[in-house]
Protein backbone atom coordinates (compact mmCIF):
# COMPACT_ATOMS: atom_id res chain seq x y z
CA UNK A 1 0.00 0.00 0.00
CA UNK A 2 1.12 3.48 -0.69
CA UNK A 3 1.62 6.04 2.04
CA UNK A 4 -1.22 8.17 0.67
CA UNK A 5 -3.65 5.24 0.81
CA UNK A 6 -2.65 4.43 4.40
CA UNK A 7 -3.12 8.08 5.35
CA UNK A 8 -6.53 8.16 3.67
CA UNK A 9 -7.61 5.00 5.51
CA UNK A 10 -6.43 6.42 8.84
CA UNK A 11 -8.13 9.74 8.17
CA UNK A 12 -11.38 7.99 7.27
CA UNK A 13 -11.18 5.65 10.27
CA UNK A 14 -10.70 8.61 12.63
CA UNK A 15 -13.57 10.42 10.93
CA UNK A 16 -15.81 7.34 11.16
CA UNK A 17 -15.07 6.88 14.86
CA UNK A 18 -15.82 10.53 15.54
CA UNK A 19 -19.01 10.89 13.43
CA UNK A 20 -20.45 7.37 13.27
CA UNK A 21 -23.88 8.29 14.67
CA UNK A 22 -24.31 11.22 12.28
CA UNK A 23 -23.22 9.12 9.33
CA UNK A 24 -25.69 6.34 10.18
CA UNK A 25 -28.54 8.85 10.50
CA UNK A 26 -27.62 10.40 7.15
CA UNK A 27 -27.02 7.13 5.29
CA UNK A 28 -29.23 6.30 2.30
CA UNK A 29 -32.74 5.22 3.25
CA UNK A 30 -32.17 1.55 2.39
CA UNK A 31 -29.06 1.25 4.60
CA UNK A 32 -30.63 3.24 7.43
CA UNK A 33 -33.76 1.06 7.38
CA UNK A 34 -31.64 -2.09 7.32
CA UNK A 35 -29.72 -0.80 10.36
CA UNK A 36 -32.93 -0.02 12.25
CA UNK A 37 -34.32 -3.48 11.42
CA UNK A 38 -31.17 -5.19 12.70
CA UNK A 39 -31.52 -3.58 16.13
CA UNK A 40 -35.28 -4.11 16.56
CA UNK A 41 -36.78 -6.91 18.69
CA UNK A 42 -39.73 -7.69 16.44
CA UNK A 43 -39.63 -11.43 15.87
CA UNK A 44 -39.82 -14.49 18.12
CA UNK A 45 -36.19 -15.33 17.35
CA UNK A 46 -35.10 -11.85 18.52
CA UNK A 47 -36.95 -12.33 21.81
CA UNK A 48 -35.62 -15.85 22.31
CA UNK A 49 -32.05 -14.67 21.76
CA UNK A 50 -32.67 -12.07 24.46
CA UNK A 51 -34.60 -14.21 26.95
CA UNK A 52 -32.70 -17.53 26.79
CA UNK A 53 -29.49 -16.20 28.42
CA UNK A 54 -31.50 -14.69 31.28
CA UNK A 55 -33.47 -17.93 31.73
CA UNK A 56 -30.30 -20.01 31.76
CA UNK A 57 -28.81 -17.67 34.38
CA UNK A 58 -31.87 -18.02 36.58
CA UNK A 59 -31.84 -21.82 36.23
CA UNK A 60 -28.11 -22.34 36.91
CA UNK A 61 -27.78 -19.87 39.80
CA UNK A 62 -29.10 -22.28 42.49
CA UNK A 63 -26.68 -24.98 41.28
CA UNK A 64 -23.59 -22.80 41.77
CA UNK A 65 -22.69 -23.86 45.29
CA UNK A 66 -19.89 -21.63 46.47
CA UNK A 67 -19.28 -20.15 49.90
CA UNK A 68 -19.20 -16.66 48.45
CA UNK A 69 -22.59 -15.44 47.29
CA UNK A 70 -20.93 -12.61 45.36
CA UNK A 71 -18.67 -15.03 43.49
CA UNK A 72 -21.62 -17.26 42.55
CA UNK A 73 -23.53 -14.22 41.22
CA UNK A 74 -20.43 -13.10 39.31
CA UNK A 75 -20.09 -16.55 37.69
CA UNK A 76 -23.77 -16.51 36.77
CA UNK A 77 -23.38 -13.03 35.28
CA UNK A 78 -20.40 -14.15 33.17
CA UNK A 79 -22.38 -17.16 31.91
CA UNK A 80 -25.34 -14.92 31.00
CA UNK A 81 -23.15 -12.38 29.19
CA UNK A 82 -21.23 -15.04 27.24
CA UNK A 83 -24.46 -16.78 26.28
CA UNK A 84 -26.02 -13.47 25.24
CA UNK A 85 -23.03 -12.69 22.99
CA UNK A 86 -23.19 -16.16 21.45
CA UNK A 87 -26.92 -15.81 20.82
CA UNK A 88 -26.35 -12.44 19.13
CA UNK A 89 -23.75 -14.07 16.90
CA UNK A 90 -26.10 -16.94 15.99
CA UNK A 91 -29.22 -14.77 15.55
CA UNK A 92 -28.49 -13.77 11.91
CA UNK A 93 -28.39 -17.45 10.96
CA UNK A 94 -31.72 -18.13 12.69
CA UNK A 95 -33.55 -15.10 11.34
CA UNK A 96 -33.53 -13.34 8.00
CA UNK A 97 -32.01 -10.20 9.46
CA UNK A 98 -28.40 -9.23 9.15
CA UNK A 99 -26.43 -8.57 12.30
CA UNK A 100 -25.81 -5.01 13.42
CA UNK A 101 -22.10 -5.45 12.68
CA UNK A 102 -22.82 -6.55 9.10
CA UNK A 103 -25.08 -3.56 8.47
CA UNK A 104 -22.60 -1.14 10.04
CA UNK A 105 -19.94 -2.63 7.78
CA UNK A 106 -22.11 -1.91 4.72
CA UNK A 107 -22.74 1.68 5.85
CA UNK A 108 -19.05 2.19 6.57
CA UNK A 109 -18.13 0.77 3.15
CA UNK A 110 -20.66 3.13 1.50
CA UNK A 111 -19.07 6.14 3.17
CA UNK A 112 -15.52 4.92 2.51
CA UNK A 113 -16.29 4.53 -1.21
CA UNK A 114 -17.81 8.01 -1.17
CA UNK A 115 -14.75 9.35 0.63
CA UNK A 116 -12.46 7.84 -2.02
CA UNK A 117 -14.49 9.62 -4.73
CA UNK A 118 -14.65 12.98 -2.95
CA UNK A 119 -11.21 12.89 -1.34
CA UNK A 120 -12.10 15.13 1.62
CA UNK A 121 -13.94 14.15 4.79
CA UNK A 122 -15.30 17.66 5.35
CA UNK A 123 -17.33 17.45 2.13
CA UNK A 124 -19.11 14.36 3.46
CA UNK A 125 -21.00 16.22 6.20
CA UNK A 126 -24.56 16.85 5.00
CA UNK A 127 -25.69 17.74 8.55
CA UNK A 128 -23.48 20.86 8.49
CA UNK A 129 -24.98 22.40 5.34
Amino acid sequence: MTIKKVQMEKEFEDYWNQHQKHLILNAPEKLRTEYMESTRLDSPIDWLCFIIPIGVGIVIQPFINLRSEILSWAIMLVVVVVLFVLMQMVKPFLSKKKSEAQVLGKIKKYYYDRYKQIGDVKKMEPWRD
